[in-house]
């Protein structure tokens, strides 16, 4: 849901501090160059930790950067944050899918659970927009994205207790 917030209500945000267009479509540009350049490094480095351990550190940066999105005012902190996005993205979210499956059962792998998470991320990518514009309506751009850093962070910790719980009972 929060990433949908940078496609749909960022740019207005970024237009309405005097910053161009030009320069937040810069953004993206610099998202697929560092994902190009560094997920292969990520991958080799990420190998070497569990899979939940890299999905907790991106997907804390992730939210750590929506934190940061509230306060950000000059290009120069768009730039930081995007940064620090896009390593959130590049270390947490490819390993979800492998680690999905390390958590299945035999039986439940035939998808349930791939399934799942991709319905909740085309969720995510719809409620997103709505989230950001309601909120927005009635509130601030910070109002918003520290709301987003909490949602992150709180699904975060429930995807930990979660993870522990399934753990123990696939050890079981």
């Amino acid at each position: 849901m929060a990433y949908a917030l940078w496609e749909s209500v960022l740019s207005v945000h970024m237009t309405s501090l005097g910053i161009s267009f030009e320069k937040y479509s810069l953004l993206w540009t610099l998202n697929g160059i560092m994902i190009v350049l560094l997920q292969p490094i990520a991958n080799r480095v990420g190998s070497h930790f569990k899979l939940s351990s890299q999905t907790y550190v991106g997907v804390a940066l992730f939210g750590l950067s929506f934190l940061a999105l509230s306060f950000a005012k000059e290009y120069s902190a768009f730039v930081i944050v995007m940064i620090t996005t896009t390593l959130g993205e590049i270390i947490g979210f490819p390993g979800i899918p492998a680690w999905i499956d390390t958590l299945s059962t035999p039986e439940q792998r035939g998808g349930t659970y791939q399934g799942m998470f991709n319905v909740f991320v085309s969720a995510g990518r719809a409620i997103g927009p709505v989230y950001g514009g309601l909120l927005l309506q009635h509130s601030t751009y910070q109002v918003l994205f520290t709301s987003s850093a909490a949602l992150i962070m709180i699904f975060l910790v429930l995807l930990m207790i979660k993870n522990k719980r399934s753990t123990k009972q696939l050890k079981s």
